[in-house]
């Protein structure tokens, strides 16, 4: 299984290098018409079983799905795949992947995408997390089962000092304090 220890730029520096290695043989302007539409503060995940690169949100398009697909070299663009609700941009690690699954933060509520099929299920559940904004850090345990949330901004508004953590089947929040 996958964990979500590579981050959003280190997927699209690996896109851009292998698009590069790819098309060596390919003039400079070829290079330029197959490229990820422009934005900043993405998610990205990477689903292994089908070779595909996702990103989720943005600066200017918080709703929007990019997908990658590395075998056939093809870009989709989907504005459907999230809920409207969503708006996905992030400073910092926002999200974490496991598997198939990309997880997220959104509204103090956490979601997830489905690589496989490209739905979303959001929230997830009713529990609400202190972390909140853009500069929220969340991470997956090495078993897929638990969640680690903690910070977050909004505004002029600094994140929490409480840690918590997320158990996936149950639904439930551990909450630790950070001093």
């Amino acid at each position: 299984m996958s964990s979500g220890l590579l981050g959003c730029d280190m997927l699209v520096s690996l896109w851009t290098m292998f698009h590069v290695i790819y098309s060596i043989d390919l003039s400079p302007w070829d290079l330029a018409t197959d490229s990820l539409p422009s934005d900043s503060l993405r998610i990205c995940g990477y689903n292994e079983a089908t070779n595909t690169i996702f990103t989720l949100g943005g600066w200017n398009n918080r709703g929007r799905v990019i997908t990658y697909d590395l075998f056939n070299d093809e870009i989709t663009t989907d504005d459907t795949a999230l809920p409207q609700d969503v708006n996905i941009f992030c400073y910092g690690r926002c999200s974490t992947f496991y598997g198939n699954y990309l997880y997220f933060i959104n509204n103090q509520k956490i979601g997830r995408f489905n690589m496989d099929d490209s739905t979303s299920s959001y929230p997830l559940s009713s529990a609400t997390v202190t972390a909140h904004g853009s500069r929220t850090c969340i991470a997956i345990s090495d078993t897929g089962a638990h969640l680690f949330i903690i910070g977050g901004m909004m505004g002029s508004q600094v994140g929490s000092n409480i840690f918590q953590i997320y158990n996936i089947q149950t639904g439930y929040i551990y909450i630790c304090h950070v001093f």
